[in-house]
């Protein structure tokens, strides 16, 4: 009986997020400006390197802030920038703002019909010398127009993501031929790429031309380790209190229900709180289930999408228990607070975390939740384990995930890879 009402609450949820979702789309598409507006003021720049960025949503994750990062530290004299969004995932908040604020022209295509046309007509216009694709599946699908029709731009996609059905548009063999150069943010996926390219017989046409870029942070300077949010305040979470943060898309993928039953586990110990921050699909499902499990209290769910830098330096570890995962850039962020981690070993993750050297990996089997109470309970009472992993973590991040190391790498593609177009014959 219990696992048939654990299948009809799951389809409830469905129905409601399916029903939420749409709603959001149907307000972005009454509040969409108009296409043919948009592109009266699209000019190409003839005296800088000019790249049109095209990615799904003005979404609020960590694929989007890497764009966000390289947009923001490209000289602005030698480059002109476009940021195109294609796709409406239907979230509460987006960050067209600092879009805006970062880049030169911003085009949204998310709510309008034949996206591949307009998106044509958008590159038309702007006439780029480089495109970068983040996962659009719009920008994939004319990918071989693009080449046809446009062939003195430079194509480039950067892949974050890890080998799901999400993800297919990504690593569809046939568009492999038409990119300059294929960035991406793992060691491990590249490897996973590149022995696809092998069993197809692609590797010694294409195989130079996949690099990897891992993602990458700054560190806040010491005068910035502080949070103007007041969350502990504002939730009514002790000062004292030990606080763990799961931070991300609340989203099956990233297994957000796992928190709860992680810290139903962890009840008894009254001065731990957890903190679920983000948004998703699963949101009122994870609410929800915090309430049923006589959590609310000591667990708190937080929507914002411009808080993960207060909310990370007001915890004392982040955990993510994530089914699938690539290279997440908020594991790098809390690092770069001084925030220990505790993760699920999926994906590459590994390349970034050293179990009990910098953070602590956790095994996706029947003992993970039991591992995780564990972790966490020990950097709680371990003071001297707690501020090594602090102080390694710390190091790492500086050493190697540096955000001006990573974007002056991206520098040196763009540049290169459009000399090297340039150079080609038309």
């Amino acid at each position: 009986m219990s696992k048939i009402n654990d299948v009809l609450v799951d389809f409830l949820f469905r129905v409601i997020n399916y029903y939420d979702i749409n709603k959001i789309k149907a307000l972005s598409w009454v509040k969409s400006p108009n296409f043919n507006q948009q592109l009266k003021v699209l000019r190409k720049d003839e005296n800088k390197i000019n790249i049109a960025f095209i990615d799904t949503d003005f979404a609020v994750g960590g694929a989007q802030k890497v764009t966000l990062d390289i947009g923001n530290m490209l000289p602005t004299h030698r480059f002109k920038t476009a940021y195109v969004a294609t796709e409406c995932f239907g979230l509460k908040k987006d960050w067209r703002d600092k879009f805006k604020e970062v880049f030169n022209d911003l085009i949204d295509l998310r709510t309008v019909r034949n996206k591949g046309e307009k998106l044509l007509r958008v590159i038309s216009y702007l006439r780029p010398d480089i495109i970068v694709i983040i996962n659009s599946k719009i920008a994939y699908s004319v990918v071989p127009i693009i080449r046809k029709e446009f062939p003195e731009i430079s194509l480039i996609d950067i892949i974050h993501g890890a080998f799901d059905w999400q993800h297919e548009h990504v690593f569809f063999l046939e568009y492999v031929r038409y990119f300059d150069k294929r960035i991406i943010v793992s060691d491990g996926l590249r490897k996973s790429i590149l022995n696809r390219y092998m069993n197809e017989n692609l590797i010694a046409s294409y195989g130079d031309k996949v690099m990897t870029i891992k993602n990458s942070t700054d560190i806040p300077l010491a005068n910035n380790m502080f949070s103007k949010s007041d969350y502990r305040n504002k939730l009514d979470i002790p000062f004292d209190a030990f606080v763990v943060v799961f931070v991300g898309a609340i989203a099956y993928h990233k297994d957000p229900l796992s928190v709860i039953t992680i810290a139903r586990t962890v009840k008894k110990e009254q001065d731990v709180h957890f903190v679920i921050f983000g948004d998703g699909p699963l949101r009122k499902r994870v609410t929800f289930e915090i309430s049923k499990a006589g959590l609310s209290k000591t667990v708190h769910v937080i929507e914002d999408s411009n808080g993960v830098h207060d909310i990370l330096i007001e915890s004392d570890v982040l955990i993510l228990p994530s089914l699938i995962d690539s290279m997440p850039l908020v594991i790098l962020e809390a690092m770069a607070r001084g925030k220990p981690v505790i993760a699920a070993n999926v994906g590459s993750i590994s390349e970034i975390i050293r179990n009990e050297k910098n953070g602590c990996l956790v095994d996706r089997n029947d003992d993970m939740i039991e591992n995780f109470v564990q972790k966490i309970l020990r950097l709680k009472n371990d003071k001297e384990l707690y501020e090594r992993l602090k102080s390694n973590a710390l190091s790492e991040v500086n050493r190697k995930f540096d955000l001006a190391d990573s974007v002056d790498r991206y520098i040196h593609v763009f540049e290169d890879v459009s000399d090297a177009r340039k150079a080609i014959p038309q």
